[in-house]
């Protein structure tokens, strides 16, 4: 694993800047992403920062929220680190997260129109949440 989740809280301020800047860069402009819930205080313990366990970069976010019925969750990973695997990680990692949460209601997933990639992050994230103890 290249990556690790951590709490939007837990940034350091120059983590927090480099993110929300990347974020909302002109080339992210029509991106589905978290950014209109980024900078509300009371979203801050559902968000999410993909950051590469070597040199703690911050490239990418994940939303796990409580919609009215079930458990909702997004992500958003930055332009420049796209491609390369970080979003097959992060579903692993964000399939831990469910499990240690042991939620039993819906997931509702938020992915836009990005196409096949998505889709195939959102096949990952169910094949993880799907996986058996005995299978990990």
């Amino acid at each position: 694993m290249r990556i690790k989740l951590i709490n939007k809280a837990d940034l350091s301020g120059a983590e927090l800047r480099k993110i929300t800047n990347r974020l909302f860069a002109e080339e992210h402009r029509l991106d589905v992403s978290p950014s209109n819930i980024w900078p509300l205080q009371s979203f801050v313990g559902y968000l999410f920062v993909i950051t590469l366990i070597d040199s703690n970069e911050p490239i990418g976010i994940v939303f796990l929220g409580f919609p009215d019925q079930g458990v909702g969750a997004t992500w958003w990973v930055d332009s420049l680190y796209r491609h390369q695997g970080y979003g097959s990680e992060a579903m692993t990692l964000l399939a831990e997260l469910l499990k240690a949460d042991e939620f039993n209601e819906p997931l509702v997933i938020a992915t836009g129109e990005e196409g096949i990639a998505s889709l195939k992050l959102v096949e990952k994230l169910f094949k993880q949440l799907s996986k058996g103890e005995n299978d990990q």
